[in-house]
C-alpha cells in the first residue's frame, strides 16, 4: 500500500483576564508521511512547528518524531 502525505494545522486562543493573566495563543503546523504496515497499524514520521505567546505560551519550536 502506498504511503500518504498528511498535513494539519491549528490555532488556539484564550482571552486575557486583566494584567495578571494576559491573552494566550498557540499555533501548530504539521506534516507527516503515513504508511500502513502489513499487520494493519499505521506508522508515521513527520515534522511540526509550534509557536505561542502569553505568560505560559508554547515556546517556538520545531519537532521531529515518529509513531506507530
Amino acid at each position: 500500500m502506498a504511503p500518504w502525505l498528511v498535513a494539519g494545522g491549528g490555532y488556539y486562543g484564550v482571552p486575557g483576564r486583566g494584567p495578571v493573566l494576559p491573552a494566550r495563543t498557540a499555533q501548530e503546523v504539521r506534516i507527516d508521511l503515513v504508511k500502513q504496515t502489513k499487520a494493519g497499524p499505521t506508522f508515521r514520521i513527520g515534522v511540526e512547528r509550534k509557536s505561542g505567546t502569553g505568560m505560559q505560551g508554547v515556546p517556538g519550536m520545531v519537532t521531529f518524531g515518529a509513531g506507530f
